[in-house]
């Protein structure tokens, strides 16, 4: 992509940003976007369903904000180790199916030997 835009674009200048992006969703369809662990000048915004151009307007005034001022509005909303009644039930049955599912990935016999 690098290569593509500097041919598009030769007098563009260095690249000072990058984006990632891939969906995943976060379990109560809210998205996390927060300070990388153990590097407070790195954000990671994360859960947003393959929604980033909607959500990034919203992350980019959280994280504005977050940097230049220390809070949000928004903050208690969006902060990570949030936990939410309906969220946990779906956590449970999410990761239920997981334990399942690799139970008959690890001993796909035992399904064939039951008569």
């Amino acid at each position: 992509m690098t290569a593509w835009i500097k041919r598009l674009v030769p007098n563009l200048g260095a690249e000072t940003h990058r984006w990632s992006g891939q969906v995943m969703e976060a379990i109560d369809y809210h998205w996390f976007p927060w300070p990388q662990s153990g590097n407070e000048r790195v954000f990671v915004i994360t859960g947003d369903s393959g929604e980033g151009m909607t959500h990034g307007v919203v992350a980019s005034l959280l994280i504005r904000d977050l940097i230049s001022k220390g809070s949000s509005p928004w903050r208690d909303l969006y902060e990570p180790s949030r936990k939410t009644t309906g969220a946990i039930v779906d956590y449970l049955v999410e990761n239920a199916t997981a334990v399942k599912n690799f139970a008959e990935y690890v001993a796909p016999w035992r399904g064939r030997l039951r008569r």
